[in-house]
């Protein structure tokens, strides 16, 4: 079995700006729920919760959106 690679970035990645990088977290945060993982479900659920009524806090490796969330 063998993964396929693409030579290419995703298409979504190439025609917007590059993004500034977030400042690296530091000190504590109050929140009712932390989030690991901005991508597609990470937000989602963020956005519902806060919909909620509940504070919210997302914590992200890399970028917004990036890896498998920008891939599809």
């Amino acid at each position: 079995f063998s993964m396929v690679q693409f030579a290419e970035g995703c298409l979504w990645e190439q025609l917007t700006p590059q993004r500034p990088l977030s400042p690296v977290l530091t000190g504590e945060r109050n929140a009712d729920v932390c989030i690991i993982g901005a991508g597609f479900t990470g937000l989602s659920a963020a956005l519902q919760l806060l919909e909620g009524g509940k504070s919210v806090c997302v914590v992200e490796a890399h970028q917004v959106g990036h890896g498998g969330s920008g891939r599809n």
